[in-house]
């Protein structure tokens, strides 16, 4: 399809709905087809759902267990979405003027007041954001190592290049170390793996979540306990997280960088 001038209209098969809460955060964005006349969307209740941790190398002692270019889901890493308050909310077509108010009440039988209702919401976001921030930091892992292990395959029968192999092994490891305390990297989905293998942060989180989506009332001491020592965790592996990628990538790189090899390990 053209305009009147003769350019060429790109058609989006989808159009994007946000809504907001009454401060007028965003809570969610949703796709929905644009087709003509009515389309229905459904809206669980739920905010944006945390990112997608995904793997790019197989999990430990699980060869058999293939990973594409394009990388596979983190078995144990799922995703969240916190289950919004009662309140109003204000959805919104994008590129378009079109608004609707939408009112959220609280189940008549539910006792839960308003202030437990907030206070189980704001733990569930704090959950969301950390759990976020684990998946990011194993995405940023798990990218250079599926590179590494595309160089390590490079190199392998060249013997000019053996310093090389024993160097990406090194920093491998280094890699590993960190990452096995944001997410189980033994574990495939299949089997008993969740119980063969202990929990890390990223499914301790998750855990956590599910414990205070399953309940209206705010959240108890022992489980905001624990949410403020899994963040503890997760900040100290955050030191360790920098520590590798600014010190250890960093000089993998430069030496890559002396040797003239173009693959370059990045972020």
């Amino acid at each position: 399809m053209r305009d009147s001038a003769g350019t060429k209209i790109v058609q989006k098969d989808s159009v994007s709905i946000t809504i907001s809460d009454a401060t007028g955060a965003l809570v969610r964005t949703m796709k929905a087809p644009r087709n003509a006349g009515i389309n229905r969307v459904w809206w669980n209740l739920r905010g944006d759902l945390t990112k997608q941790a995904k793997i790019r190398t197989s999990p430990e002692y699980a060869p058999w267990f293939s990973v594409s270019l394009e990388g596979r889901n983190a078995p144990t890493v799922g995703r969240i979405g916190v289950l919004v308050a009662p309140g109003t909310y204000t959805i919104k077509i994008a590129g378009t003027g079109e608004t609707q108010r939408l009112v959220l009440r609280k189940d008549p039988n539910n006792s839960a007041t308003d202030a437990e209702l907030a206070e189980n919401v704001a733990l569930g976001k704090q959950i969301v954001s950390d759990l976020d921030a684990a998946a990011t930091m194993i995405n940023s892992l798990e990218n250079v190592r599926g590179q590494l292990a595309a160089l390590k395959a490079t190199v392998a029968d060249d013997s000019t290049r053996k310093d090389l192999l024993s160097a990406s092994d090194s920093l491998d490891i280094k890699l590993r170390v960190v990452e096995r305390k944001l997410f189980q990297t033994r574990a495939t989905g299949r089997g008993q793996d969740i119980l063969r293998w202990p929990q890390r942060i990223s499914e301790q989180l998750q855990y956590l979540a599910g414990e205070i989506d399953g309940s209206d009332y705010a959240p108890t001491e022992s489980q905001r306990q624990v949410a403020t020592a899994l963040r503890d965790q997760l900040g100290a592996v955050r030191a360790d997280y920098d520590r590798v990628m600014q010190r250890d990538v960093t000089a993998f790189n430069t030496m890559l960088q002396q040797r003239k090899v173009p693959n370059v390990i990045s972020e």
